[in-house]
């Protein structure tokens, strides 16, 4: 059995995982974050303009080029262009977290951009809205709820007791 096998239990029976390797040392390396996430697109002056009028920061390429670049805090969001008859489908959605969803839902109305619906409360503990880019990729726009904002029914004291996706009521000091 190989020394990158290791074993759980779930549900009461053992269970096989494999961890990644570290190339060089071959020491069992973990996925600490994205560093970059590249989209495709057929019209990368619209797509930038699309992502420039949002408030992306475009650090290199532009409207002309075939690949552009976004830094998003410590991460960048790519754009290739690829030809007009080379198609994708099968995507999924891409969740960036802002400051305020409820700003850049106004911010991408006026623009007249149409997002999926107005921003809600989720049941997970996130406010969010959706959005899709010009090239059909499905992007969410998202702030994790502080325990106040799950339960605005408790008192104050209260709601540092309460969980995400909780629907137990928090206790309060001594109970």
């Amino acid at each position: 059995m190989p020394d990158s096998a290791h074993y759980v239990r779930v549900a009461n029976r053992p269970v096989t995982f494999c961890l990644m390797r570290d190339y060089e040392t071959n020491r069992p390396s973990s996925i600490e974050s994205i560093s970059a996430v590249t989209l495709t697109t057929h019209d990368m002056a619209h797509s930038v303009e699309f992502y420039t009028s949002l408030g992306f920061q475009l650090l290199s390429g532009g409207g002309d080029a075939t690949f552009s670049s976004f830094t998003i805090g410590d991460g960048y969001l790519n754009l290739i262009t690829r030809p007009t008859e080379q198609q994708w489908s099968g995507w999924g959605r891409l969740i960036f977290h802002v400051s305020d969803v409820d700003a850049l839902y106004h911010k991408a109305v006026e623009l007249g951009l149409s997002p999926e619906a107005p921003p809600r409360d989720a049941e997970w503990g996130e406010r969010y809205f959706h959005l899709t880019d010009p090239n059909g990729h499905e992007l969410s726009f998202a702030r994790p709820l502080t325990p106040r904002q799950q339960r605005p029914d408790l008192p104050l004291y209260m709601c540092r007791y309460v969980r995400v996706g909780s629907d137990v009521e928090g206790r309060g000091a001594g109970s």
